[in-house]
């Protein structure tokens, strides 16, 4: 997935900003937690293919 894909703008971006407001609301640590965890998954699939 890359930056300028349809499924990054359209899926993967609104959901981790919705969860990093949801989450903020409850605690701001835990909004940095929700786009921590994003960036992982987001880097994660990334790499998924070049992994042997």
């Amino acid at each position: 997935m890359l930056f300028n894909s349809f499924p990054f703008i359209l899926v993967f971006l609104p959901l981790a900003f919705a969860g990093y407001f949801l989450a903020s609301r409850l605690h701001r640590a835990l909004g940095v937690a929700v786009l921590a965890g994003a960036s992982l998954a987001f880097y994660g699939k990334r790499h998924e293919r070049t992994r042997g």
